[in-house]
């Protein structure tokens, strides 16, 4: 028996019965990059809207994702890529370039400079990075930003001209392209 994807299931179920009732079942448990193809593969199908399915399950407890969760999954769907001066960040392969040569990072590291490249030119606060990074929503009293800020400039800026990633004295972060 060939095995079926989410997507592959739905998509068979809307085009035999003709239904928007199915999109209820993506959404509440299936991966936002799915729904996104599977509406693509039936956008005649009428949609049900992601409100009443978001609100179903907060009433169950699940959280809502983070808008920056929704913002990764679309930019992975849609192969972006970020980019400032000459860093370069390719969501779909989770790949980091500066100046032609790749740079390997952790997951968190990732995280923190893809929020940090959707934030280019802005100060971000170590509040902003406690709960959009660590999904914190108090301060834990360590200096875990600290060391990873120190471990991304490590690997973003040693070695090149102009540092992109810059501290910003009492107020927090910033990464921008050298004036």
């Amino acid at each position: 028996m060939a095995e079926y994807c989410a997507v592959e299931f739905l998509s068979e179920l809307l085009t035999e019965f003709h239904t928007g009732a199915f999109f209820r079942l993506l959404s509440f448990g299936g991966d936002f990059i799915d729904e996104v193809h599977l509406i693509e593969r039936h956008p005649s199908t009428v949609y049900v809207s992601r409100i009443a399915a978001m609100n179903l399950k907060l009433s169950l407890g699940i959280p809502r994702p983070k808008d920056a969760e929704v913002a990764t999954s679309l930019a992975k769907c849609r192969g972006e890529k970020l980019t400032v001066a000459d860093l370069e960040m390719d969501m779909l392969s989770r790949r980091v370039m500066r100046g032609g040569q790749e740079i390997g990072l952790q997951p968190r590291e990732f995280k923190l400079l893809e929020y940090l490249m959707r934030h280019a030119g802005q100060i971000v606060t170590r509040t902003m990075l406690l709960e959009n990074v660590w999904d914190y929503h108090f301060d834990p009293q360590t200096n875990v930003i600290d060391v990873h800020i120190s471990r991304l400039r490590a690997k973003i800026d040693k070695g090149f001209d102009a540092p992109l990633l810059q501290t910003v004295r009492g107020a927090g972060y910033s990464l921008r392209a050298p004036d």
